[in-house]
């Protein structure tokens, strides 16, 4: 599956693009890094190029590439996937994922924190993924 990243989308994938994270800031209003204007905040850091973003067999993926903080090895960081067009599989998804992240040189990827659902944590698994820690949160 061949990844299409931002300045290659046609105006369909442009659109679904914004909608998901318009749809994804929706849904998580109440999460306390969420405010109102986050969709479009994550939308201009994309056009800025700040944020990496692409299509993936119709899921739209926001990421980063890079070390963690105990590695000088990059991983692609995966921010954001969410099935924004018609079509594609989450294995597809994955597999493009992957060509990203060996184009990259990266030695894997480490998924976004929607992976404490359970049933999105079963979904990560099935694809190969393994746990490897969990994120609290304290407000200051």
């Amino acid at each position: 599956m061949k990844p299409i990243p931002y300045g290659e989308w046609d105006g369909l994938q442009t659109a679904a693009a914004y909608n998901a994270l318009k749809a994804h800031g929706s849904a998580q209003i109440t999460h306390p890094f969420v405010s109102p204007r986050s969709p479009d905040i994550v939308w201009e850091r994309i056009v800025r190029g700040e944020l990496r973003a692409a299509f993936v067999a119709g899921y739209f993926l926001v990421y980063d590439i890079g070390p963690t903080w105990c590695s000088e090895d990059d991983v692609l960081h995966e921010l954001m996937l969410k099935h924004a067009l018609p079509g594609g599989t989450f294995s597809e998804a994955v597999e493009g994922m992957r060509v990203i992240a060996q184009v990259n040189g990266c030695i894997g990827i480490l998924s976004g924190n929607g992976v404490l659902r359970d049933g999105l944590r079963r979904l990560y698994e099935r694809r190969g993924f393994v746990k490897l820690n969990e994120a609290y949160f304290l407000e200051v």
